[in-house]
């Protein structure tokens, strides 16, 4: 089955949620950004404000990138004097969930990725849900990850459960930092 490229924006025009040639902008950002989904399948319930890709899905927003077998997008339309503005509230990944964003790498079950909140939240259903970062390997059965506005990991929060718990994994032979220019670093 050949791959569809589904651009968000696009298809909400196509079904009459906005005009053709706006910008989509998120609430989460400070400037309009756009959220890229192909996948084998689309299927649309605009009424429940839900679209559900399937088969080798791929989001992509700016630097990171969220695989999945299954993603549902759950929207709001745009109010009666923002016609040219809809809002993402979540992404859900479902099945073999690799999410990259620089030289964060990460795996999951389900992936939640909240827009206002700007987090994105990883669960392991049959496992543990794992985010790397070259030498350093973080699992638990949930792993909070919160973005700053430009969609930059800021801060973790990892849980296990009652029979495992969080295992971090640390790189101790790590290269020091670099003293900034015309200071001195401590």
């Amino acid at each position: 089955m050949a791959r569809t490229r589904w651009n968000l924006y696009l298809f909400l025009a196509l079904v009459g949620s906005m005009p053709i040639g706006s910008t989509c902008a998120f609430a989460a950002s400070a400037k309009p950004t756009q959220l890229e989904i192909t996948s084998d399948r689309l299927e649309m319930d605009d009424k429940g404000r839900v679209a559900t890709f399937s088969g080798h899905v791929l989001a992509v927003e700016g630097e990171m990138r969220l695989r999945a077998d299954q993603m549902q997008v759950r929207y709001t339309a745009p109010a009666a004097q923002e016609t040219q503005k809809v809002r993402i509230q979540d992404v859900q990944a479902t099945g073999h969930v690799v999410l990259d964003q620089a030289d964060y790498h990460g795996t999951a079950d389900v992936a939640i990725y909240r827009m206002e909140a700007r987090t994105v939240e990883l669960l392991g259903q049959s496992g543990h849900a794992v985010v790397q970062q070259g030498g350093n390997r973080l699992e638990g059965e949930r792993i909070l990850l919160s973005l700053t506005a430009d969609r930059r990991l800021e801060k973790v929060v990892a849980r296990g459960n009652g029979s495992r718990q969080v295992k971090a994994l640390l790189n101790t032979h790590s290269v020091a930092p670099k003293p900034v220019a015309g200071g001195s670093h401590e």
